[in-house]
């Protein structure tokens, strides 16, 4: 890998771990000696703060709109240019397709159509699947039928590749929400929006404290 994929796999696993998009050159550096880089600190540091900044002035002949520096010391990745990064063809491992996902949903509804939240308190049952409109219809336990948008699915699976890892009040950032929902409110579904993503995505795993991250 180059220095510029090993900074960017990194940024990324540290926003996805601290649940805030933002790190400074040193935790880069520190998570890269950890993940036995072979690159010096000072290489490290100038594509943080100069070579990958969109914002630093332009000392380099290649210069890329990776990062942005937001306060001394603190940068935060460029998610439009973090995921152009990752999409499609370099990624090794992709989310499911829009069609995957709602012949998984459709075999899910036929076989074992209960699930429950990510701290395994919540029940949930998946009634129906509309594969025209896009939505997973999901009976509450008060009752209540939900809707369950497979475009929102999409995207938080995007989102899940990209951080690798995903607190369960990830979506409680309202900045978060409308960068990557479209809104900037976590509706009344999301605890089961969460909870069905490893029914749908096999590499789509739960941690000990309730959040998902990514086995593959």
């Amino acid at each position: 890998m180059t220095c510029r994929d090993e900074v960017l796999t990194a940024a990324r696993e540290i926003a996805g771990r601290k649940g805030v998009n933002k790190f400074s050159p040193q935790e880069v550096v520190d998570h890269m000696w950890r993940s036995g880089s072979r690159y010096k600190e000072s290489t490290i540091r100038t594509h943080v703060t100069s070579r990958m900044c969109r914002n630093a002035p332009k000392y380099h002949a290649t210069k890329y709109d990776d990062f942005e520096r937001v306060d001394y010391g603190t940068y935060r990745l460029v998610r439009t240019q973090a995921r152009r990064d990752r999409e499609p063809s370099d990624m090794p491992h992709r989310p499911p397709s829009r069609a995957e996902l709602i012949i998984q949903a459709e075999r899910m509804l036929l076989e074992a159509p209960q699930f429950r939240s990510l701290c395994r308190g919540r029940r949930y049952k998946l009634i129906s699947v509309d594969a025209r409109a896009g939505n997973l219809h999901v009976l509450f336990k008060s009752g209540r039928t939900r809707r369950l948008a497979v475009d929102d699915i999409i995207a938080i699976l995007k989102e899940l590749y990209i951080v690798r890892t995903m607190p369960r009040n990830y979506f409680r950032s309202p900045e978060k929400s409308l960068r990557v929902l479209g809104r900037s409110y976590w509706h009344a579904p999301g605890a089961a929006l969460l909870a069905i993503l490893p029914r749908l995505d096999s590499d789509v795993r739960v941690d000990r404290q309730c959040g998902l991250f990514l086995a593959s």
